[in-house]
């Protein structure tokens, strides 16, 4: 799922691929500061911890992109969570 906020640049056009793509799309609510706040933290981190670390090229994020989101989900331990890993909140069925 992709959210985004309620920009020009989202349009119907935008919305239309995603759907083409099977990829979920949702907004922002109106006014609601913090919907967009947790989005931007994690773009700061990712930008800071990952993507100023190599070239600035489409080839380079495709190939640090996957293992970066592969440490962060299960590797790398978050204030925000108590120290936790996202992967140790996810319920095993």
């Amino acid at each position: 799922m992709i959210q985004t906020d309620h920009g020009p640049e989202f349009s119907r056009w935008f919305t239309h691929h995603l759907w083409q793509a099977k990829i979920a799309h949702r907004h922002s609510r109106v006014r609601q500061s913090n919907d967009n706040a947790h989005i931007e933290r994690f773009n700061r981190t990712l930008q800071e911890e990952c993507l100023d670390k190599v070239a600035n090229t489409i080839s380079s994020f495709k190939k640090v992109l996957p293992e970066y989101l592969n440490y962060y989900n299960h590797e790398r331990t978050h204030m925000g969570i108590n120290y936790q890993i996202p992967c140790q909140l996810i319920p095993r069925s």
